[in-house]
């Protein structure tokens, strides 16, 4: 194999070998051809192989065993476990980031339902999980996290665990890390928005009873007084959504609305669209949560919101290296606003 004469060897020879690893052309458990044998093959010098042999130990993909040879290590695997039929935009895109970050980490990405950890066969999915020598999970499940049993279960693993969406609640689970959404801060960003609009009828729409008070005394400290808190829980179906905000606003005059979730902002989309309520000259919209969807509203939505791309990385900076650097909070400003 001649190399040419431009490109470093050593590169080349690791470059090569990465993609006999990734593609699994060597897969685990294989042994490299001898140092002599390697140096003909790419028609390099053996201290040129060697040097490649480190680089690709270092990385993890290999290792030499005295009286063995070397040997490939191969892919490590990366187990994300979230609901089977989940739509969510911002965790699809985080998603996708992950796997573009795990191919170039030379990680396999596994997907697991939610559900099959809640199952009665739980102990029997986690046996076979065992098995499989997966390098981290991350846990992409709607609400509060701390206590659930599947985190006890992906606990059991030994392995790193990350859940990268907001919540509030700490996990007593060792080794488990949670990517929060600082939503103080993206609850007052929120006021400061509509404070400059001189918005002063305002609807604050919560998903859970418990998140009401907590979201009322961060305004009241920053003097902004929500004419309403209403809580519209997301298992609500699109009927008993509409019906909810059609009381809401058969009651109330609103000049703008505040929602906690993705999914509030796009019904209360969907309800104007269907009974002439202009956004944003009638009804101003923002979302404080995270979610990823405003882009796709029309106009677009106003939104406080992680850097999705980021938080992708950050997950996978803590699972391999147990170090990251969490994005910060960001306005995203659309026109509802």
């Amino acid at each position: 194999m001649q190399l040419d004469s431009t490109q470093s060897k050593t590169a080349h020879v690791i470059h090569y070998i990465e993609e006999q690893i990734r593609s699994g052309l060597l897969p685990r458990g294989s042994v490299l051809r001898s140092t002599r044998l390697l140096a003909a093959d790419f028609n390099v010098s053996s201290q040129v192989i060697r040097y490649a042999c480190d680089e690709l130990e270092r990385k993890g993909l290999i290792w030499r065993k005295p009286r063995s040879g070397t040997i490939v290590k191969g892919m490590n695997k990366l187990l994300i476990v979230r609901h089977e039929n989940e739509e969510n935009v911002s965790k699809n895109i985080v998603q996708a980031e992950l796997y573009a970050l795990a191919r170039s980490s030379f990680l396999e990405i596994d997907m697991l339902p939610v559900e099959y950890l809640r199952s009665a066969n739980r102990q029997k999915i986690l046996a076979a999980l065992k098995k499989e020598h997966y390098e981290g999970a991350v846990l992409f499940c709607n609400g509060y996290v701390g206590g659930e049993p599947e985190l006890e279960l992906l606990a059991a693993l030994n392995i790193p665990v990350c859940h990268p969406v907001s919540s509030r609640d700490e996990s007593a689970v060792t080794g488990f890390k949670t990517f929060l959404l600082d939503m103080e801060t993206g609850l007052r960003l929120a006021g400061e928005e509509l404070k400059k609009k001189n918005k002063k009828h305002i609807l604050m729409a919560v998903n859970r009873e418990k998140d009401s008070t907590f979201f009322s005394r961060v305004w009241n400290e920053s003097g902004i007084t929500p004419e309403k808190t209403a809580v519209i829980p997301a298992s609500l179906s699109d009927r008993d959504m509409e019906e909810s905000l059609s009381d809401l606003f058969s009651r109330n005059r609103f000049d703008a609305v505040a929602c906690h979730s993705g999914g509030i902002a796009s019904a209360i989309y969907k309800y104007c669209a269907a009974n002439a309520i202009s956004i944003p000259e009638d009804l101003a919209v923002i979302n404080f949560g995270w979610a990823g969807a405003g882009k796709f509203l029309s106009p677009p939505l106003t939104e406080i919101n992680y850097q999705l791309k980021e938080t992708a990385k950050a997950v996978m900076e803590w699972i391999q290296y147990g170090e990251c650097t969490p994005p910060e909070v960001t306005v995203i400003h659309g026109e509802s606003v």
